[in-house]
């Protein structure tokens, strides 16, 4: 609290609502604000992504790359339950499903960073990492 000329106390900083953090970083943002803000950033990189695949190739698409890695490391018995439920659109089904694991990987990370900004960084580095090594060991 400070003091202004009129002897009244006042607030030294704008004060957050009820549960939100009070710092730079947080002030007057809802988690699901920062669900949204690491959705955007989840978007951006994969987008990155994606331009570096359409230099290098487009086998390494990072979509791709993880789905065909998922396939690869799939039992038999889960392959052929896949394409008895879904027929010729196991692969479009894979894929939808690699989008809402990032969506949902990528808001947690910004719910998390909304309090604990290290791990939330670990948790992207570390979908980063998995992205890259499915994408590197994909043959040409």
């Amino acid at each position: 609290m400070t003091e202004l000329h009129d002897g009244l106390p006042r607030p030294s900083a704008p004060c957050a609502h009820p549960g939100e953090p009070s710092g730079p970083g947080g002030a007057g943002l809802r988690g699901r604000d920062w669900a949204g803000l690491g959705l955007v950033a989840g978007v951006a990189g994969i987008g990155a992504a994606q331009l570096v695949a359409a230099v290098v190739g487009p086998v390494s698409a990072p979509l791709v790359a993880a789905g065909s890695a998922f396939v690869d490391l799939t039992p038999p018995w889960l392959k052929d339950l896949a394409v008895s439920l879904f027929g010729t659109h196991d692969k479009q089904v894979l894929l939808a499903g690699a989008v809402v694991v990032l969506a949902a990987a990528s808001a947690g990370a910004g719910v998390l960073a909304r309090r604990r900004l290290r791990p939330a960084q670990w948790l992207v580095l570390g979908l980063g990492v998995v992205a890259a090594l499915a994408a590197a060991t994909r043959p040409q």
